[in-house]
């Protein structure tokens, strides 16, 4: 995502003619990444989030899953909501990702009292 934003970006400031410079190599990631030791990155992380205690809880016991499931509920928005949402997102120039995941965001503080959490994708362990 961000390379899109950059090329984009890259285009808006130069007027718009559309032109970008080459694209490195994926080679070239692929050859940094084999440079960079993972303990580092667990490093990083380890003292980034070291004074995140235990994991966010929103205040009401977890269904047991069947092992492997997901679970979780379905809200399907009518056409008028959907369109409420994407002008709110066009005035405010951000897209539905984002505001959809501030949203959760809040939702995490208000339910957990907390400033600081660790959130991860569904079905990842903490």
């Amino acid at each position: 995502m961000y390379n899109l934003a950059y090329e984009l970006a890259t285009i808006y400031h130069s007027g718009g003619d559309g032109t970008l410079p080459p694209a490195r190599p994926f080679r070239e990631y692929v050859d940094w990444l084999d440079g960079h030791a993972p303990e580092g990155a667990a490093r990083f992380w380890r003292e980034h989030l070291e004074t995140v205690t235990h994991a966010t809880s929103l205040g009401w016991p977890a269904e047991p899953k069947e092992p492997g499931g997901l679970g979780g509920d379905v809200l399907r928005l009518g056409r008028a909501q959907t369109a409420a949402l994407e002008a709110f997102c066009e005035r405010h120039a951000v897209t539905m990702n984002a505001l959809l995941g501030g949203a959760w965001a809040i939702l995490l503080q208000r339910y957990a009292e907390r400033t600081t959490w660790c959130s991860a994708r569904p079905g990842v362990p903490a």
